[in-house]
């Protein structure tokens, strides 16, 4: 699955404006030198999608981002760790200082419900955790998408290039409402290739 014209142009116009959001070093690294950079990933992320539907179908996309070694370095600098993890008010602060600006960027998220795209509303329920040195950011992005069946289509992507996003399976997925969800990492049939997150749901008789 591509990125829409609209996402894809919204993305690229946000990644101009991203040296005056302000932020930590960090932010700067991924996204400002975006644009003046050569054309390939510079961050990696393995990036672990969840989804849940409710009373009337799709309500939130739930992303984990766990950094390469170079990247989880930086963050721990910035925002440093004892054995038992981040402290809460280290992780508030990473919410506020990094995770947030990349809100203006829609998390590099893209939804598609029956091929309509829709609108991502606000970051919740952020947590940090690092394990074995790398650093991962969960969060919950709120999609509201009425409907009593179809398909659900998620891509992550930085159509910058400056940051390479892995999908890694399987996909999470949460069902609080009268729905059968069906979720899995779609491939390019040639290479294999994760190309996005689908998923088919139908609403059911309780």
């Amino acid at each position: 699955m591509s990125p829409s014209s609209e996402a894809r142009d919204a993305r690229k116009g946000l990644s101009g404006q991203a040296a005056h959001l302000g932020g930590v070093a960090i932010l700067l690294a991924l996204l400002a030198v975006a644009t003046a950079a050569p054309a390939h990933p510079h961050v990696f992320v393995n990036c672990r999608v969840g989804v849940r539907f409710g009373a009337d179908g799709l309500e939130a996309v739930r992303l984990a981002w766990t950094f390469d070694e170079d990247t989880s370095a930086t963050l721990l600098e910035r925002f440093p760790a004892t054995a038992d993890g981040f402290a809460p008010s280290a992780i508030q602060q990473m919410e506020r200082e990094h995770a947030r600006q990349f809100e203006p960027l829609g998390f590099f998220l893209e939804v598609r419900v029956n091929d309509s795209l829709v609108p991502a509303g606000r970051m919740h329920g952020f947590d940090a955790r690092v394990e074995r040195g790398l650093a991962t950011h969960a969060f919950t992005v709120p999609v509201t998408a009425p409907s009593t069946a179809g398909v659900v289509q998620i891509d992550v992507a930085d159509d910058g290039f400056y940051i390479a996003f892995a999908l890694i399976e399987p996909v999470a997925v949460e069902v609080a409402g009268p729905y059968l969800v069906d979720c899995r990492v779609a491939r390019d049939p040639a290479s294999q290739r994760p190309e996005g997150v689908k998923c088919s749901y139908r609403r059911h008789s309780p």
